[in-house]
């Protein structure tokens, strides 16, 4: 950060839109948003997915949908009504 101009983290927080907790739980390797931890990266010029473990990107994700109001049954619900339907058409 300090070889970026950015002086502290409290600065880079700042410059970025992000709260300086946000700043410092990515440090620290603590759990953040996956918004959050993307933005960090890209303003510290930093491959986000050479950073990410598989099992945080699984877990981001599955919140996303629970968060948008899916859950794991509906997902499958509309794949057995979507194959069903081609099904149909096929015939």
């Amino acid at each position: 950060m300090l070889r970026m101009g950015y002086g502290s983290k409290a600065n880079f927080a700042k410059s970025v839109g992000l709260g300086r907790t946000t700043v410092t739980k990515f440090f620290n390797k603590q759990p953040l948003e996956y918004d959050s931890f993307k933005k960090i990266c890209d303003n510290l010029k930093l491959n986000w997915q050479d950073i990410a473990e598989p099992s945080d990107l699984v877990e981001t994700a599955d919140n996303k949908l629970q968060e948008q109001g899916f859950e794991e049954q509906d997902l499958s619900t509309d794949i057995d009504v979507l194959v069903q339907d081609i099904r149909e058409k096929i015939r």
